[in-house]
């Protein structure tokens, strides 16, 4: 809030500058015009971002107030030099306690903004470590997270491959069903590339192989293609660069710790509500008599892709005679759940401030698969709220909506 307010009012300072333009003459009228002119096109810019740019997007990064707010204040001190060397002392006196504050704001959140990203760096860090070495906690989340792996039924190269050294990618696993995982280096850890649905396709020639388009968020899609199979040797194209990598074990944790906590797994419901799906999905873990639950409450465009969709992490809620109570607040409102387990469903009463509370059966079932969610720590629960103040660090899930009205769970008539 403190930004934009500085950042209007910097917007807004040429117009101080109106009377000296009429008054005064010379080379010191031009200059102040020059100011002026350029103050009032930085507005007029701001005008069109905010009311039709902006609309348009999701999550801006808005380096553009850095960059005009620092050159509006290079141009308004060289008028107040002007103003100064012109003798308008009361109107420069002004315009100096006016730009000093709020130069002064833009400065100082700036500041706190590039320490808050230093810190928001160190935390995007650990999460790729804690990512990494989750998918090799043990022996059962690897084989469930990159499973199956039987190479006897696939003509695939099935297995873990490690990269020679040297290269920026550094490893390679194939399933049997032909989906890849090529592992990079991201920082002090190891990030991926790979993809729900492409698998290998057998690629004909003069030089016979497998080929597969792998993407990841923000980065884009690329192109891997085996060139040359042996039994404990791969050769790989990628990005115009060859890769070789050599079969080897995977470097799964020899000592995993005890899990206390048991994943239950994904509970969902879906509500038409006209053009519209009202999704609500759980994640829970237990022990005990504690219930550890992650939750995405959302409505959105149905038979659409829903992006930039936030997780609320419930927590921890001790059973009262079988029902575990959860509090939180979204988007500046009051939220509360009830949820009870009955065999393989979910009981959830759903309360937003200022409504009647929503009574809600939960299926076993996803439509955001998320695997920061779902790697999440199960040693105890300290370890997995530790894991969720660091992974939902500015993370967003992602999934494909249905379309409504559809028959089924999904349409409003069979709800009724």
């Amino acid at each position: 809030m403190i930004v934009f307010f500085a950042y209007y009012s910097l917007l807004a300072l040429w117009l101080l500058l109106l009377w000296p333009a009429i008054r005064l003459s010379g080379w010191p009228r031009l200059w102040i015009i020059v100011v002026m002119f350029l103050g009032a096109t930085a507005a007029l810019y701001e005008a069109w971002a905010h009311f039709i740019w902006l609309p348009q997007v999701v999550a801006p990064i808005r380096l553009d107030i850095l960059l005009i707010s620092f050159a509006l204040s290079l141009f308004y001190a060289s008028a107040l030099l002007v103003l100064f060397a012109a003798r308008w002392r009361g109107l420069a006196s002004v315009l100096c306690i006016a730009l000093v504050a709020a130069s002064g704001s833009m400065a100082y959140v700036w500041v706190s903004a590039s320490q808050e990203s230093k810190r928001l760096h160190e935390v995007f860090r650990q999460r790729d470590k804690l990512l990494f070495e989750a998918k090799f906690r043990n022996a059962e989340t690897y084989a469930a997270y990159f499973g199956p792996l039987d190479a006897t039924s696939s003509p695939h190269p099935v297995g873990h491959w490690k990269a020679d050294e040297g290269s920026r990618f550094t490893r390679l696993i194939l399933n049997s069903r032909g989906r890849a995982w090529l592992f990079y280096r991201c920082g002090t850890s190891e990030c991926h590339y790979g993809s729900d649905e492409a698998i290998l396709r057998p690629v004909s020639g003069e030089a016979p192989g497998w080929e597969v388009v792998l993407e990841k968020r923000a980065l884009g899609e690329i192109t891997l293609r085996i060139e040359r199979e042996e039994p404990d040797r791969l050769r790989l194209m990628v990005q115009d660069q060859h890769i070789g990598l050599e079969r080897t074990a995977p470097p799964i944790d020899p000592d995993p710790s005890d899990e206390t906590l048991n994943y239950l797994g994904t509970f969902l419901d879906v509500e038409c509500r006209r053009h519209h799906a009202w999704v609500r999905q759980l994640w829970l873990w237990r022990n005990g008599s504690r219930l550890y639950a992650v939750a995405i409450f959302a409505l959105k465009p149905a038979g659409m892709t829903a992006n930039y969709v936030s997780p609320v992490l419930l927590g921890e809620a001790r059973s009262a005679d079988g029902v575990w109570n959860y509090a939180w607040q979204q988007h500046a409102k009051n939220w509360t759940a009830q949820v009870s387990l009955a065999d393989e469903a979910v009981s959830l009463a759903l309360t937003q401030s200022g409504q009647d509370p929503v009574g809600l059966v939960l299926s076993p079932g996803q439509i955001f698969r998320d695997e920061a969610i779902e790697l999440a720590a199960r040693e105890s629960g300290e370890d997995w709220t530790a894991w969720f103040e660091t992974i939902l660090v500015g993370h967003f899930s992602s999934g494909d909506l249905p379309a409504c009205p559809q028959r089924g769970i999904y349409d409003d008539d069979a709800r009724s």
